[in-house]
């Protein structure tokens, strides 16, 4: 057993790192600095039951989409995420220390999509009035859908990101329940 005691985060650093190993984000939120500490103390925090819990509810909620990835790894404890979305998602479950709740509070608030992938009725309507706003800045009269349909489809064609005409015929006609759902 090594005599060296773990080493506690430097926040102001943390506060800059975009995305950490899940590894790492567990560490973190056991107030253990997991790039400063002694890789024998790591190994042995790793040992423990509370490090062991943390580790399999995480990689859950990451092969499940509740905390988002930002990259796969064939060993999940490996895997990416955005440390602000952990920071958020282990507020949530556990009691973590102060400068890891700092970095959930200063993520901001987002529209996520469902637990299978779609949006969300809120979220759809939002896209689809965005959508109507940005036509109607360009001109582009979307209560003759088929008209809007094609010249949409060139400027997506320009952008490199073509979408047919008929998929934005049909994404269009749903733009006038939308905005009413909207203006309530």
């Amino acid at each position: 057993m090594s005599s060296q005691r773990p080493q506690k985060p430097d926040w102001k650093f943390w506060r800059d790192i975009v995305d950490v190993a899940l590894w790492e984000a567990i560490h973190l939120s056991l107030n253990v600095c997991p790039r400063r500490t002694d890789e024998d103390v790591l190994w042995e925090r790793e040992q423990s039951h509370e490090y062991q819990d943390k580790l399999a509810v995480a990689a859950s909620n990451l092969r499940h989409g509740k905390l988002q990835p930002t990259s796969h790894a064939s060993e999940v404890r490996r895997s990416t995420t955005r440390l602000a979305d952990f920071a958020a998602f282990a507020a949530k479950r556990w009691k973590i220390p102060p400068g890891l709740s700092e970095l959930a509070a200063d993520e901001p608030a987002k529209a996520t999509p469902q637990e299978d992938g779609s949006l969300g009725q809120r979220q759809r309507d939002t896209y689809l009035v965005v959508i109507a706003a940005l036509a109607k800045a360009q001109k582009i009269d979307v209560s003759k859908p088929s008209k809007a349909a094609d010249v949409i489809a060139a400027l997506t064609e320009e952008i490199g990101a073509r979408v047919a005409p008929r998929t934005l015929v049909d994404l269009l006609k749903l733009i006038p329940e939308a905005k009413q759902r909207r203006s309530k």
